[in-house]
């Protein structure tokens, strides 16, 4: 059942893309649209991006989806180089044992606002509401955006805690 949810969120992901959007504003109420609204320009949308890197954001059927594509473009080089180096593979599995423990010490009440829902290419957590999925993204995306910031979480993590 989790696969046949991720296989229609990837979907409706895709979809999204590929239509000519116009400018809207989702709020709680409608969450069959995208969580960011959609940029009026081009530093718009790289402001956006820099707030959720590497994570994206969107909302459907009342589900707050958090995702990382870890195996595609442009996280794949970036990531699966910098894990390997830690003497990790990278994959979903692993990004959800550091993010479960990066956020055991900074935030640990909002690991019960989160359902994990990894697989191998990719990282997927469903946040229960608007303001966990942006408390996730606030918290994690400097980390992980930041390969100096990133380095220490991985070197002080218990590879006991992650499955990859």
């Amino acid at each position: 059942m989790k696969k046949v949810l991720n296989i229609v969120l990837l979907l409706t992901l895709f979809s999204q893309c590929r239509e000519k959007a116009k400018p809207q504003t989702a709020t709680d109420e409608d969450t069959s649209k995208p969580i960011l609204n959609n940029p009026k320009s081009a530093q718009d949308t790289a402001l956006r991006s820099k707030k959720t890197f590497p994570f994206e954001l969107s909302a459907s059927d009342g589900r707050f989806a958090i995702q990382a594509f870890v195996d595609g473009k442009p996280l794949y080089p970036k990531y699966y180089q910098f894990f390997k180096k830690y003497g990790y593979e990278g994959n979903g599995p692993c990004w959800e044992g550091h993010i479960r423990q990066i956020l055991d010490k900074i935030d640990p009440t909002l690991l019960s606002h989160l359902e994990f829902d990894v697989e191998a290419g990719t990282f997927l957590a469903y946040a229960d509401s608007r303001q966990t999925q942006q408390r996730f993204v606030d918290i994690l995306s400097p980390i992980f955006s930041n390969p100096d910031s990133l380095s220490v979480w991985v070197k002080q993590a218990d590879r006991s805690k992650i499955d990859d």
